[in-house]
């Protein structure tokens, strides 16, 4: 595969067949972020579909010294926000993993399944913008500054908000478990 400016170059010199290349190299990355953030499949791909056009048509402004990865990132996070302001008031979230925050029992550890389901039941109570970074960080295994670049705060911001999300994550499991102890760190 060429490098990626090449391919960007070419695409902006008239050989609209490279933005292929773009395409299969991040369309899953970009699906999963885009679940993460919406937890519904189908939107989901429109996102993605819808974010791809958006880079598309928007890549003569693609700013060189970033990654063109986190550049399409945040046109992806963007999007997904945008379906979720237009679907107000759905309820239709689907189970998602977060497998890196993990449920602790006094007496023993629950099993896979029951983590999951306490820490998606967990995950839907927090406003969208933690549960999205919380996804970020664990689940697409961005770096603070990649999220700031992804969300648009600053990386101090982003820290911040990573921490209120862990706070917020932890009281909601415990207000779902009770006696459980919730191990974020």
């Amino acid at each position: 595969m060429k490098e990626e400016n090449q391919i960007i170059d070419s695409i902006l010199a008239g050989n609209k067949d490279e933005f292929r290349l773009l395409v299969d190299s991040y369309k899953s990355l970009a699906y999963s972020l885009a679940y993460k953030t919406l937890h519904n499949h189908s939107e989901a791909e429109e996102a993605t579909h819808e974010s791809f056009i958006k880079a598309y048509k928007a890549l003569g402004q693609f700013n060189r010294e970033a990654k063109f990865s986190t550049w399409l990132y945040r046109i992806v996070y963007n999007t997904a926000l945008t379906y979720i302001r237009k679907r107000k008031n759905k309820e239709s979230f689907e189970i998602r993993k977060f497998e890196n925050i993990s449920v602790v029992n006094e007496k023993n550890s629950f099993e896979q399944a029951d983590q999951s389901k306490y820490i998606q039941l967990a995950l839907d109570r927090l406003p969208e913008s933690d549960a999205a970074v919380l996804s970020l960080f664990y689940l697409q295994e961005l770096n603070l500054e990649e999220i700031s670049a992804v969300i648009n705060m600053t990386t101090g911001n982003v820290k911040v908000k990573l921490h209120r999300a862990r706070k917020k994550m932890a009281e909601s499991l415990h207000a779902l478990l009770k006696k459980e102890t919730v191990s974020l760190y």
